[in-house]
């Protein structure tokens, strides 16, 4: 009875404290209990297909939330320990045994635990038909959400919080047994940070920072011209984003530890109204928050930096994967035309069909070279040759082809592979016939499916030159449009009744003695029983490519990538405004004596008011602006190996997380000048 009393009382004099502590355990349960409320909709999982793994998806999604809601109560509930350290100790003065002490915790832990995870199921089981109609918006799905209750989930979730609360208790009891007596009563050390003086040592170091941030920030803008850098080599390549990463955490941590001495010492030592409006107050009270908060709020930026950079990341595969669709199938349908009459006669009308064109490729055996990184490469294999004028046939079904124009001869295009936008090749292609190619320009390869070309490069020439180039390996591709374009049930009959398989190989041998390239590219091997010292490769192509199919494929997998991205990173953001917020609460009950002094001293209440607010924004807002700084580069990092406009998200997701971060300032500071203003309990 004691020991509940105790409890409730500590709960009601600093219900602030658990308010924060509480809505994050909601914020928490609501998000676990709806993905995995979806993971048990049958309707829902029948609809994605098992090509789609969602409940795999869901149930690591909702495991990422469990262990950042763990992280997120071990720190708070470390917050909570330090503070009531003298409050401890007092029970043991009075006779309290360590082991009581802990039941107290436990009880507070499981009382604020419990009181979460009723109230986050109750919200998650009337938001998770909400949380289902995102997911079925951004997967594209032509199904029906339904609210329901979801006995599973409720069971697993309340066996996986239970398990995390009792994590935290374990973790409540390791801190109270492995603190001596005499630890609750020692005064606070409280470092000296004289706000006038700055000290060689945090001059280098806080110099030092700033060098590590902008020399990362260096090394990623120039990440592609490093690729191709023959010192760094491509293990040195692979290595730099751990070496970026770990330049941005230890600049990031001296930048707050050491950095900002430098601006509030050349702060302090302005002349002309230094000492107006408490202004030399703020400089030693935010230098000793910051110095003293370093790893919490160094980890809070690179928190953020993640979070906003895998929301950037995801977005932009789902927009890659897209334009990925429009370049591998811009039509309804492409096949080997040796298949087309077959299809043709599958779909049942020739009225289905509203057009088609037929693509003639030449394969020829050809020598070039292209690299990636300092590793050059020169081989011997086949490409395909198109023609220009067959191109612009086919320009006219495909909306997504871009434009070409070849003057001459000596002019050729070829289509480059945004998906292998780290390879370059060298402009001249040596033919086997004796023709020399050289490229002029290169285009984004929308025309197909490479698989269906044999997965070789392809270059566009002239009309002229295409029918002077030699080849005993023609083939044929019929690319045709439907028009009802949207007809679910024709491409998954086709589907079915077509079965996308290696077909029609292609055989080569080539050489090469000196400039020259000899050999045979054929559709018939060349190598008998007599010819054993051939060395002929083999090579293969899909018969066809659907584009509903593989867009629905796309539009589930990347759908469901950013559902679970876009939940986690909103909830990583709160997190960490929250443990913010917890903080400053603590640096609050801390201050309390100083403000109540300069009350005394006839300091007015609203210099005293403007004093916190002014704390505070650096508190809240440096990491926050440090973080999106580190996110914005390591974006346009990425969007130099592969351009995507989907980074655009990122920079969205900047102007929510001001949005929350503008409310956790404007609650912390209300509550931290109440926190000052109130009376000691007693």
């Amino acid at each position: 009875m004691m020991l509940s009393k105790l409890s409730w009382k500590s709960v009601r004099l600093n219900y602030y404290h658990y308010i924060v502590y509480l809505i994050g355990m909601i914020f928490a349960v609501t998000i676990y209990y709806s993905f995995n409320a979806i993971s048990y909709d049958e309707v829902l999982l029948k609809s994605v297909g098992s090509e789609v793994a969602l409940k795999a998806f869901l149930s690591f999604g909702a495991l990422l939330i469990a262990l950042m809601i763990l992280s997120f109560m071990f720190t708070i509930n470390r917050f909570f320990f330090m503070r009531r350290a003298k409050e401890i100790g007092i029970y043991q003065l009075i006779g309290m045994k360590k082991r009581q002490i802990a039941g107290l915790f436990f009880s507070e832990i499981y009382l604020l635990g419990l009181a979460g995870l009723v109230i986050g199921i109750f919200f998650g089981i009337v938001f998770s038909k909400l949380f289902s109609m995102i997911l079925i918006k951004v997967m594209v799905l032509n199904v029906e959400s339904s609210l329901s209750l979801s006995i599973p989930s409720i069971i697993n979730t309340v066996l996986v919080f239970i398990l995390l609360l009792f994590m935290v208790s374990i973790h409540s009891s390791y801190l109270i047994y492995s603190y001596q007596l005499s630890g609750f009563f020692k005064k606070e050390e409280r470092p000296v940070i004289e706000a006038k003086k700055l000290t060689g040592k945090q001059a280098i170091l806080g110099v030092l920072g700033v060098a590590l941030i902008l020399f990362s920030y260096f090394l990623s803008l120039r990440v592609v011209s490093l690729l191709f850098n023959p010192v760094l080599g491509t293990i040195g390549f692979l290595l730099l984003p751990f070496v970026l990463v770990g330049l941005c955490a230890i600049g990031t941590y001296l930048f707050f530890k050491y950095t900002i001495h430098i601006f509030i010492h050349f702060f302090t030592r302005r002349k002309t109204g230094h000492y107006q409006g408490l202004s030399m107050l703020v400089a030693g009270n935010t230098r000793l928050h910051l110095y003293k908060g370093s790893n919490t709020l160094t980890t809070i930026t690179i928190f953020i930096a993640c979070s906003l950079g895998v929301i950037g990341g995801s977005a932009s595969f789902y927009t890659l994967s897209l334009d990925h669709v429009n370049a591998t199938n811009p039509t309804d349908f492409m096949v080997n035309s040796s298949l087309y009459e077959t299809v043709k006669k599958s779909i049942g009308t020739q009225d289905e069909i509203s057009e088609s064109v037929q693509l003639n490729f030449k394969l020829v055996g050809s020598q070039y070279h292209y690299s990636i990184s300092k590793e050059g490469t020169t081989v011997l294999e086949p490409i395909n040759i198109l023609s220009l004028s067959n191109y612009q046939e086919y320009q006219k079904i495909n909306p997504y082809l871009k434009t070409i124009k070849l003057s001459d001869d000596h002019q050729a295009v070829q289509l480059d592979d945004r998906s292998m936008s780290l390879v370059r090749y060298d402009p001249i292609f040596q033919l086997a016939d004796g023709t020399t190619i050289k490229v002029t320009a290169k285009t984004p390869d929308y025309l197909g499916e490479p698989l269906l070309r044999y997965n070789r490069p392809t270059i566009v020439v002239s009309d002229h030159l295409f029918d002077k180039i030699g080849s005993d390996a023609a083939y044929s591709l019929t690319a045709f449009n439907l028009r009802n374009s949207q007809d679910v049930d024709l491409a998954n009959r086709l589907s079915e009744e077509f079965v996308k398989e290696w077909q029609f190989p292609m055989y080569y041998d080539l050489k090469q003695e000196g400039d020259t390239v000899s050999g045979y590219v054929s559709q018939q091997s060349q190598k008998s029983g007599a010819e054993q010292t051939l060395e002929e490769k083999e090579i293969w192509t899909l018969n066809y490519s659907s584009r509903l199919t593989e867009l629905v494929y796309s539009r589930k997998l990347l759908g469901a990538l950013i559902y679970i991205v876009l939940f986690l990173g909103i909830f990583a953001l709160i997190i960490s405004g929250s443990v913010l917020m917890v903080r400053q609460f603590a640096e609050a009950e801390r201050e309390r004596g100083t403000y109540r002094l300069l009350d005394r001293l006839g300091i007015p209440q609203k210099q005293i008011r403007q004093l916190i607010y002014r704390q505070n924004i650096i508190i809240f807002f440096f990491p926050m602006l440090l973080g999106i700084l580190h996110a914005f580069f390591a974006v346009h990092l990425f969007n130099q190996l592969i351009p995507s406009p989907g980074y655009r998200l990122a920079y969205l997701s900047c102007g929510v997380l001001l949005l929350i971060y503008i409310v956790y300032y404007v609650l912390t500071s209300k509550i931290y000048y109440w926190i000052v203003e109130k009376d000691e309990p007693s």
